[in-house]
């Protein structure tokens, strides 16, 4: 039997045990060094998180005008209306998914770890990602067999709930049955807990608005809805996002066929909730009290988490999953187990680890990061190395469980695993260079070649949080807030005790440096590593001494930052006006034909009239937009990062009959056409004709395309919809050939 050193096991507002205290890497009991840092260092950094919150304030445009404005307009707010009713039923099928995934992780996470010392909130979270696992899989077999039909998915929900329905209700007040999460003792803490809850309905409400976040409707959300349209996970020709890995859009697949967007984005946000508990179940084993509250008050008062947590996107469900990952980790390391418990732990933090992993490419390294963790308490703890690999053999085994069948996916369809990262070399259809760089460029990459390289990332890993923090206003990439930037030297004057913190501390300096190596701009891409920061810098405010004036004065100023950070985020989500339509002001349809912040140059419109026109069996080309969420018939998707098949279609056949012909065999009945947003976007160079394929595609338009419906503000313009119907011979037509919108593409 194998038993492991104790560092820190209890919270650091407990006495620390005679081993913690013999162990740890440092000693608390320092008399010098704590008067030190009480007025030297403390006082320092106090100072440079007023500073930093003074400059950032006074740089940033109050927006009083369009905060009157918000206010002024939306004096008829109301929700006797047709709209509310959508509301409901979304939220109805969210909570019943919820409990499902609760129901069915608390069951596999019984299978997994059978150890006794697990709290009732920690159950709750570690079985709410094991559920969200399940959930994914279910989903993700159900559209490799074909079986992607509302019908079964709503079978199989049903079973779902049946099964896990209560075989008798609980006798005592419905109060009891929810674990305790912190108490709120201090004036702080309960301001803290206000500003949450503020927070918490500005993300309902942000939920509960139409979806016109342009990354859902390209992917998120259209992906799984071209798979249920389909009725099967299948290979979508020349969109390479289709081929991301996706457990989090395989879970909103499972929530969009038994619900609607709605559903999902509510979903997306009870991540939020389940961070927050996360959070809280962390520190009443490891930290101060009150650290999983100020903690998530730093991350969810962030313009760019409340932005992002209002769509159908991704990020803050990955932020969750990722630190559910690492908890299961900390206390597969940190804590005193036997041998059977240990390797229990190591599994679950194996599997939800590779869980971690599969949200995104940009999360892939997070594997290497925690085998490197492991290595390094494990040899702390003066393990044998036969020992350490072999922990690290069973975490792998269960992480590549978890993520084979979405790398699979990608082997299947295209030969790479990564697909279409290294897909100009490796795997089928090549991808080209220019796509590629659309592709990477959308992650603004840093150049990692030249001499200068690697002088460049150590610069930015010291010199990124001020350019971030200082030119960040873009709610949807780049928000941050002043707060981390402001209590990070506290961070490095604390450095919060015990070895759990120190997992968290190297895990997001691992995720730091991978930032850093990936893109330049992208801030959300890091939010997994922001929600990690926030818990520490809590945790080492949470440490100064209790009554001490510089403790005081720093979580003023948190409180202070924080609801600044919520104002732009109240301006930011109500300026999108979603909430016109919750208020029943405008109509959801007359709301998403219209261009509004972040949805420029929609294409509803003419999606909204194919949908109620078109016969059933048509089946259409999308050109000039690559949001196609809101058909809801089949559709050939257009993406900016590869070449339109329209395109293709004219380089591959010898006229214009050719072409009609192949995309007739294709099944193609119509074309789509956004030209306002073919416009907008066209820096991306995807219209590239040569002279020959456009002579092809100009014949084409000249004899076999016919213009069935339009809407338009003006070419160039707003909006400029074009449907088409693809004719295989208009012999004998008196119509002129339509105006072709693609002349201005046309080769010189």
């Amino acid at each position: 039997m194998v038993t492991y050193f104790v560092y820190s096991s209890a919270p650091t507002n407990a006495v620390p045990n005679e081993v913690s205290c013999l162990m740890s890497r440092k000693n608390p009991t320092s008399d010098q060094r704590s008067k030190a840092l009480e007025w030297i260092a403390i006082p320092v950094a106090g100072l440079w998180l007023a500073v930093v919150l003074f400059l950032k304030i006074n740089g940033t445009p109050r927006l009083w005008d369009d905060l009157f404005a918000l206010i002024r307009g939306y004096q008829d707010f109301h929700l006797g209306h047709s709209y509310s009713l959508k509301i409901i039923a979304s939220a109805a099928v969210a909570l019943c998914i919820v409990w499902v995934v609760l129901k069915c992780g608390g069951h596999l996470l019984g299978k997994i770890l059978t150890v006794p010392d697990l709290s009732s909130l920690e159950k709750t979270v570690f079985s709410a990602g094991l559920g969200f696992t399940a959930v994914s899989f279910v989903t993700l077999v159900l559209g490799f067999l074909r079986l992607w039909y509302v019908s079964v998915y709503w079978c199989v929900f049903m079973v779902a709930l049946i099964a896990y329905l209560p075989r008798k209700w609980p006798t005592a007040g419905w109060h009891g049955s929810i674990p305790s999460l912190t108490p709120l003792k201090d004036r702080w803490s309960q301001v803290t807990f206000g500003l949450i809850l503020a927070a918490g309905l500005l993300f309902l409400l942000g939920d509960v608005t139409p979806e016109i976040f342009y990354d859902s409707l390209h992917y998120h959300l259209a992906v799984p809805n071209l798979y249920l349209l389909n009725h099967r996970i299948y290979n979508l020709p020349n969109f390479p996002y289709a081929s991301f890995i996706m457990v989090v859009q395989t879970f909103w697949g499972f929530a969009l066929t038994v619900g609607n967007e709605i559903t999902v984005k509510l979903l997306h946000g009870a991540a939020a909730l389940l961070l927050f508990f996360a959070f809280v179940a962390f520190e009443k084993r490891y930290l101060s009290q009150g650290a999983g509250l100020l903690g998530t008050l730093l991350f969810v008062s962030m313009p760019v988490v409340g932005f992002n947590v209002t769509t159908a996107g991704i990020d803050v469900a990955s932020s969750a999953l990722q630190f559910l990952a690492v908890f299961a980790l900390t206390r597969a390391l940190v804590d005193n187990h036997d041998e059977a418990a240990g390797r229990q732990w190591i599994r679950l933090a194996g599997i939800l680890m590779g869980v971690a992993a599969t949200c995104k490419f940009t999360s892939i390294p997070t594997i290497p990061i925690a085998c490197s963790i492991i290595i390094w308490i494990r040899r702390q703890q003066r393990q044998e190395w036969s020992y350490v690999f072999k922990q690290i053999a069973v975490f792998l085994l269960y992480a590549g469980l978890v993520m084979f069948p979405f790398y699979a996916k990608n082997v299947v369809f295209y030969g790479n695993p990564v697909y279409p990262l290294a897909g100009t070399f490796w795997g089928e259809p090549r991808v080209t260079e220019q796509s590629w760089s659309n592709i990477a460029g959308e992650t603004a990459p840093p150049q990692l070649w030249g001499g200068s390289a690697m002088l460049r990332i150590v610069r930015r890993f010291f010199a990124d949080p001020w350019f971030i923090t200082m030119s960040g206003s873009d709610g949807t990439q780049n928000f941050v807030g002043p707060l981390l930037l402001g209590l990070l030297p506290l961070l490095l004057v604390v450095r919060p005790y015990g070895v759990a913190c120190g997992v968290l501390i190297r895990y997001s300096l691992g995720l730091w440096v991978v930032w850093l190596f990936t893109t330049t701009a992208q801030v959300r891409f890091g939010m997994p590593l922001l929600s990690i920061i926030s818990l520490l810098l809590a945790q080492a405010v949470l440490e100064l001494r209790t009554g001490s004036i510089a403790r005081r004065t720093i979580l003023v100023l948190c409180i202070m930052g924080a609801a600044w950070n919520l104002y732009y985020t109240f301006l930011l989500t109500g300026l999108k006006d979603g909430w016109r339509v919750v208020g029943g002001m405008i109509s959801e349809n007359d709301y998403l034909k219209e261009q509004h912040v972040t949805y420029p140059t929609p294409g509803y419109e003419a999606l909204d009239w194919m949908n109620k026109n078109l016969p059933a069996a048509s089946k259409v080309m999308i050109v000039g937009d690559s949001r196609s969420y809101h058909t809801r018939i089949a559709v050939f998707p257009f993406s900016l990062f590869d070449t339109p098949q329209i395109v293709e279609a004219a380089r591959k056949t010898r006229d214009g009959a050719d072409m009609s012909r192949s995309l007739h065999e294709r099944g193609v009945t119509h074309l789509f056409v956004n030209a306002a947003e073919a416009e907008r976007t066209e820096s991306y160079g995807v219209f590239r004709w040569d002279s020959q394929s456009w002579a092809v595609f100009e014949d084409f338009w000249r004899h076999h395309v016919r213009l069935i419906w339009m809407s338009t503000q003006g070419f160039p313009g707003p909006k400029a919809l074009f449907v088409y119907e693809i004719r295989q011979d208009m012999a004998g037509s008196n119509l002129p050939p339509p105006e072709n919108p693609f002349e201005r593409w046309k080769p010189k």
